[in-house]
């Protein structure tokens, strides 16, 4: 295998695109400092190829570089003249988003997913992960596995590497292949024990049998519709003529002879009744005209609003008009003098109201004295809680500062104490340091040595020597190494060397902690002290500042308080406490004693007088406060009084609005008579109005008592008008509409009668009279038994034709029956004319039917089976010759037989190039023996690789590794790797 170019994108040591170009080059060599990513170049061809690291088999995420979301690697090698590129992508967090792809670039093969992709690798190459980190590889760490390995995990390398694995598949897939084609072709054998011998034969005997049964169901079919067309002439002719007979006597059952007898009798009848129908109506008209004319006047009246329910209210309305007149006058007349007296009121209680008003203005300033000196009373009370508030947090805060000084001047000592620790220890850890590298230089001569001795043991004189490169002297003797006792005691003084060491490294640690920690704490505290300090110099200014703010409300209230005395008594007492180391024998509210006196008397001083003034104001308000409740209580009243006469005003207005309402709604022609206004409605005008109604109710009275008589004759009338129409429906309507039914049974009869005739003309009926008169019935009668004389005769004729041809159509039949004696079920004697006659033929002919159609799907069914037998015979034989091929692979290929010796065969030759190979890496010191051991060429010892130094282990494993380069025909200097 020979790479051409490697790209690579997030892996490792290149977050960012790089590639690697390896053609033309016959050697290469990555160099770089510690992490410039040399052994990356390695690790992405490896994972291109098996999806791997060189280090780690498991989790190839690892090699995502820091920081990127992804990797991905790209890989062009060339392997037995083919082209082949590998490209793999993986993501950091999504394990379902990578891609694996591998293409042919000669073939154009391409393999998609990562298990297809590592499969049809590993078969390209013909080996796996682990055979390419021992044989192509040599990864870090790792490049002696091949060498030291187990003999049976390196006899699983080999072969693969020598492509021994391959025959074994070889083999497996023979073994598979056996049993399933035995399987295969037993299924065959069995499909095809199921199919004729010879189907072609069996298709062409089953279409001559189709064929006849074919012809049988054609001669069939045409004697059925031939007897059936026959059959229904029979049954159409003999229906036809019975259909004629029938409706001749039909048409003389219903003929109507005495037609003329009952018009005769009906005639005198008719017309009495017709001449007392023209008398009721005469009187009926004349009743509707006067009806009328009433009607019309009286909807006149009602028109104008003098209808007799619109009178009789308006005389209701009239009488009550005078007594409701008088009452609203008389409380129009009260309210207006009441009006005047609440005017007059309200005129008095404004007048005292302003004197109330001027002797209260006179009293204000007094009561806005008594107001602010409550006001400087309550602000100084608080100004008074926040000096002793800050008097408190002052004398605290000098107390702190006293603290942390203590604890800031402990903690300096601390640090002291613990820097006289350090210095004996650090000299005691010098002097352990110096016993370590004496105990450490005496092992290591010992064991140099040892080992001078152990190389001097191969030597023998006439060798070279490895310093010096001179051939040792005769009676060359190896000096004696070093004794296990020695290098024992040697280990055992380095470790108690070190162990004295670490404890003092320990003990210094701590110390130099302690000092740490105690200069911590001393910070700590000098912090503390500060900030102690500042919050005194805070809480002293807050003070000094609500001093002078006391002091100013002390003279508001007409008082004084010394503030620059208090703040001096403070700076006393702070200095006190702040200095004092023991704050358990000071009393700080003590020490600021007469400030607060002094607090408490200005406060007292203001309280008293406040007091004083409040009372001198209530004295001077109190007969105001009497004044002005009792003038309260007056407007009160007054303000009801209006309220009440309001009322009353708006009552008023509605009644004779209500009033008014009512005379509006009286006939035009009354109100007329009244006067304008309701309110002066009285007595004589009523009067006169209730004349003039009663007058009209008079009149309208009459009208109506007319109209009522007018109406009952217009009832009579109607009454018997309705007496003599039921008389004329029994007389005269019910007797024509009996004969009208007859005679229309008649007709109807006719029409069925002509309708029998091959010529049917329906227009030489007679039509049924539009009209029920007993002249239009006559006519229709007399017309009707003329047209249904000549139809009996018609029929006559029309039914004797039809006889002859039904007998005609059953000779037909007579005749069919002769010719089908061959159908089983049929009677040559039959006449056929039943239709069950039918059913022998029927029956046979769909007996030939299936028949046809069995012989046909035989055919078809053996015609299908040509192609498919002629295949399972072809495929049965092809299969045999297959599975005697299979059998002889999975007989012979057997691992004791053929896949062990080849494996041998194989490592003896990789063994005699690499031993030829190590000769030339070690100038024929060394070579293999046959197991994989070492043997010395010089001397002929055969001995383990584990007793190789480093440098030659490794030019073993590269021996090793190259072997099968060269066994493959390589050369020194050839680019690439080979397997």
């Amino acid at each position: 295998m020979k790479p051409i170019e490697l790209s690579l994108t997030g892996f490792r040591s290149y977050p960012s695109p790089a590639t690697v170009d390896f053609t033309g080059r016959n050697l290469a060599a990555a160099v770089g400092d510690t992490g410039a990513g040399k052994s990356s170049l390695l690790d992405a061809i490896t994972y291109a190829l098996f999806r791997k690291s060189s280090w780690d088999a498991k989790e190839p995420r690892q090699l995502i570089a820091d920081r990127a979301q992804a990797m991905s690697v790209s890989l062009t090698f060339l392997h037995n003249g083919h082209r082949w590129r590998v490209d793999r992508t993986m993501h950091a967090t999504n394990a379902n988003a990578g891609r694996h792809h591998l293409t042919n670039l000669d073939t154009g093969e391409e393999v998609d997913s990562a298990g297809a992709v590592d499969a049809r690798i590993k078969a390209v190459l013909q080996m796996g992960y682990d055979t390419f980190l021992r044989v192509g590889l040599l990864p870090q760490g790792k490049f002696d596995q091949l060498l030291t390995a187990a003999a049976k995990e390196r006899t699983a390398r080999l072969r693969e590497l020598f492509g021994a694995d391959a025959l074994e598949t070889i083999r497996e897939g023979a073994v598979l292949r056996h049993s399933s084609l035995s399987g295969l072709l037993a299924e065959a054998k069995g499909k095809r024990s199921g199919m004729p011998e010879d189907p072609a034969g069996a298709a062409e005997v089953a279409g001559a049998a189709a064929k006849a049964a074919e012809e049988r169901v054609e001669r069939l079919d045409s004697a059925i519709e031939t007897v059936s067309a026959l059959q229904k002439l029979v049954s159409e002719a003999t229906a036809a003529a019975a259909a004629a007979d029938n409706a001749a006597r039909f048409l003389a059952e219903k003929a109507v002879p005495d037609a003329e007898s009952v018009l005769d009798a009906l005639e005198p009848v008719a017309a009495d009744i017709s001449a007392r129908r023209g008398l009721l109506n005469s009187r009926a008209t004349a009743a509707a005209a006067r009806d009328g004319v009433l009607t019309s006047q009286i909807e006149e009246i009602e028109d104008r609003g003098e209808g007799h329910d619109e009178l009789v209210t308006a005389a209701a309305v009239v009488a009550k008009l005078p007594g409701q007149a008088g009452e609203h006058r008389a409380e129009r007349d009260r309210l207006v003098a009441e009006k005047a007296e609440l005017a007059a009121e309200t005129k008095a209680i404004t007048a005292v109201a302003a004197d109330v008003t001027q002797r209260t203005e006179l009293a204000k300033p007094l009561t806005k004295a008594s107001e602010a000196a409550v006001d400087v009373s309550k602000r100084l009370q608080a100004k008074g809680v926040d000096v002793r508030t800050h008097l408190a947090e002052a004398t605290a805060a000098a107390q702190q500062v006293a603290r942390t000084a203590l604890a800031h001047r402990t903690a300096v000592s601390a640090v002291d104490l613990a820097q006289q620790a350090v210095a004996p220890l650090d000299e005691e850890v010098r002097g352990a340091e110096a016993e370590v590298e004496a105990a450490e230089q005496h092992l290591d001569a010992l064991k140099l040595r040892d080992r001078a001795a152990s190389v001097a043991a191969e030597l023998h004189a006439g060798d070279d020597c490895p310093v010096c490169r001179r051939a040792l002297p005769a009676g060359f003797e190896p000096a004696a190494g070093a004794g296990e006792a020695d290098l024992s005691a040697a280990k055992e003084l380095v470790r108690k060397a070190r162990v004295n060491a670490k404890s003092a490294d320990r003990a210094l640690a701590d110390a130099r902690g302690a000092v740490t920690t105690a200069e911590t704490a001393a910070s700590g505290h000098a912090k503390d002290h500060r900030k102690a300090e500042e919050n005194l110099q805070r809480a002293t200014e807050k003070v000094l500042k609500v001093h002078v703010e006391f002091a100013s409300l002390a003279v508001e209230a007409e008082e004084s308080f010394d503030a620059q005395a208090a703040s001096a008594m403070l700076t006393e007492a702070t200095t006190a406490l702040a200095t004092h180391s023991d704050d358990s024998t000071l009393d700080p509210s003590k020490l600021v004693e007469p400030v607060s006196a002094a607090l408490a008397r200005c406060e007292h001083a203001a309280a008293t007088r406040a007091d004083r003034l409040r009372t001198e104001a209530i004295e001077a308000t109190a007969a105001l406060d009497v004044e002005r409740k009792a003038l309260s209580g007056r407007k009160e009243i007054h303000a009801k009084a209006v309220k009440t006469a309001k009322a009353a005003s708006v009552r008023h207005s509605r009644a004779v609005d209500r009033m008014t309402e009512d005379i509006d709604a009286l006939p035009a022609r009354i109100r007329q008579v009244l006067p304008g206004k309701a309110i002066d409605v009285g007595a004589e005008v009523a009067a006169e109005v209730a004349g003039t109604i009663a007058a009209g109710l008079a009149e309208i009275k009459d009208l109506l008592a007319e109209q009522k008589s007018v109406r009952t004759e217009q009832n009579t009338v109607l009454k018997l008008q309705r007496a003599l129409d039921q008389e004329a429906g029994k007389a005269v309507d019910e007797p024509l509409t009996r004969l009208r039914h007859r005679l229309d049974g008649w007709a109807d009869a006719a029409v069925q009668a002509a309708a029998q005739l091959p010529d049917a003309d329906g227009n030489r009926l007679p039509e049924a009279p539009a009209e029920p008169g007993i002249t239009e019935i006559r006519t229709f009668a007399t017309a009707l038994s003329a047209v249904t004389g000549a139809l009996r005769s018609e029929l006559t004729k029309v039914g004797a034709a039809h006889s002859v041809r039904a007998a005609e159509a059953a000779a037909g039949l007579r005749a069919q029956a002769a010719v089908l004696t061959d159908v089983e079920g049929v009677d040559p004697a039959c006449c056929l004319t039943d239709s069950s006659h039918l059913h022998p033929l029927v029956a046979a002919r769909a007996k030939a039917e299936t028949e046809a159609a069995n012989q046909r799907k035989l055919q078809g069914r053996a015609q299908d089976l040509v192609k498919p037998a002629a295949d399972l015979d072809f495929a049965i034989r092809a299969g045999q010759a297959r599975l005697a091929a299979l059998d002889v692979l999975r007989r012979e290929l057997v691992e004791a037989k053929f896949l062990g010796h080849l494996t041998g065969l194989n490592t003896r030759a990789l063994l005699g190039i690499a031993s030829d190979l190590l000769g030339q890496l070690t100038d024929l010191r060394f070579g293999f023996a046959g197991s994989f051991e070492i043997v010395s060429r010089n001397s002929g010892v055969v001995h383990a690789a584990n007793r190789l130094s480093g440098g030659e282990k490794f030019l073993a494993s590269l021996a090793l590794a190259l072997a099968p380069y060269f066994a493959h025909g390589g050369r020194w200097g050839d680019r690439g790797f080979r397997s």
